[in-house]
């Protein structure tokens, strides 16, 4: 019995191999809207100006494209300083709709203005949908919500949220 789970288990490994596929997301973002929530309430506001965050993601995708599961790498830059971090996503791909769950966290690394490596229990999961547009949908439109969780570095009840604009070109 234990042979047979193990081949299935290998089957399953080289089937998800075998269908993998990279893939690379370049993004300009806008946040719209930041708020924070605390133990005594929620604080939040629409943003009062709009600023766009160049972003650069590249995962290694397993799976069917209606449901897939990637594993990669997040990389943003906000003029100053710039980062980089891992990143496990979820995507699925509805005709031109574009579904995507991603946590990116755990170890961050700096540079520009300053340059350090964190490695910290600090995620920022990420929920979009987006429209791809044209005969190659390498270009899309969508809205997100993006959130940062950093459960075990503070004993304060916060977290911070933010709703994005975004456009997409995926290669």
């Amino acid at each position: 019995m234990k042979r047979l789970v193990f081949i299935v288990l290998l089957l399953g490994v080289v089937g998800g191999f075998a269908s993998a596929q990279s893939q690379w997301d370049l993004t300009l973002m806008v946040p719209y809207y930041n708020g924070l929530r605390m133990a005594d309430g929620t604080v939040g506001e629409f943003a009062s100006y709009a600023f766009v965050i160049p972003e650069v993601k590249w995962n290694y995708y397993f799976g069917a494209e209606w449901l897939r599961f990637g594993l990669g790498l997040k990389m943003w830059t906000a003029l100053v300083i710039s980062g980089i971090t891992p990143i496990i996503s979820l995507e699925s791909n509805l005709n031109n709709f574009i579904i995507n769950l991603n946590v990116a966290g755990g170890l961050f690394g700096f540079f520009g203005f300053v340059n350090y490596f964190l490695m910290d229990p600090i995620f920022v999961p990420e929920l979009s949908l987006a429209y791809r547009f044209g005969k190659n949908k390498i270009f899309s439109l969508g809205l997100g919500a993006l959130f940062f969780i950093a459960p075990f570095t503070s004993n304060l009840d916060i977290f911070s949220f933010s709703g994005t604009a975004f456009a997409r070109w995926t290669f």
